[in-house]
């Protein structure tokens, strides 16, 4: 049988595909260059030069068997090394390429990520508003997407993101430059976010827990967990963190 999950999603839709395809639809009626489409985000300039140059060069000097293989299910050691090499002299902590896992994108990355970090019953917060299959991502893993609205400016609302927080929270979902509103976090609200997450755990009696759930101390919730620094849309999961040094910690 199938499970009634899957049946709920495929039967809702995504509003975002349903925009875009909508759009596509009108452009064909009233002309592509009267169409702004800020759904799906896909690239509307050409690749640069440099990436170009790159695939006729793999083209012409890699054997076409070596081409079509498949890859190590991490990613090419030589990509991981150089991805490593790129964030450590970016951002001043120390990579290898163990820290790297090469996806087919940020969907694929988050999900697996997810899948990793979440058990069944727990909790994932993310600052809305945001890329609405976060939710399927998270109920996949087993887990509850906890909305927290942002304050009027995209930024974020610590009493809100602090109300939300139980020892069922496994994962923050932070995303900046922000789909859909484009907003970027500013470096205090990064700042103010990592000093919540670093403040001493509240007291949680197992009254205020269901019958079923397990007491989760902040140490234990979230030292599973890493925090991803990103410059780019892709999210990342913002926790309190087995940080190997105070700059990843506040990422």
């Amino acid at each position: 049988m199938i499970p009634k999950k899957y049946i709920t999603w495929g039967s809702s839709g995504a509003v975002i595909r349903e925009l875009a395809a909508y759009g596509a639809e009108r452009a064909k009626v009233v002309g592509p260059e009267n169409v702004y489409d800020f759904t799906i985000g896909s690239p509307s300039i050409e690749p640069p030069k440099e990436f170009l140059d790159a695939v006729e060069r793999l083209m012409k000097t890699v054997s076409p068997i070596e081409l079509h293989t498949y890859a190590p299910a991490a990613g090419l050691e030589s990509v991981r090394a150089a991805v490593a090499k790129y964030l450590t002299e970016s951002f001043g902590v120390e990579y290898s390429p163990n820290d790297i896992y090469m996806t087919h994108g940020a969907s694929s990355a988050l999900a697996i990520i997810l899948a990793a970090l979440m058990s069944e019953g727990e909790e994932a917060l993310v600052l809305a508003p945001y890329f609405p299959e976060y939710k399927i991502y998270v109920e996949q893993a087993g887990g509850t997407l906890i909305e927290v609205p942002c304050d009027e400016d995209f930024q974020v609302d610590l009493a809100a993101l602090e109300a939300k927080l139980t020892p069922k929270t496994s994962v923050i979902i932070i995303n900046s430059p922000n789909n859909p509103s484009g907003a970027v976090l500013s470096p205090d609200s990064v700042k103010a976010i990592a000093e919540l997450l670093n403040k001493p755990p509240s007291t949680v009696t197992q009254s205020t827990l269901s019958p079923t759930s397990r007491t989760v101390s902040w140490s234990t919730a979230i030292s599973r967990c890493r925090s991803f620094r990103r410059t780019t849309t892709t999210p990342f999961i913002a926790t309190r963190s087995v940080s190997r040094s105070p700059s990843r910690a506040s990422a």
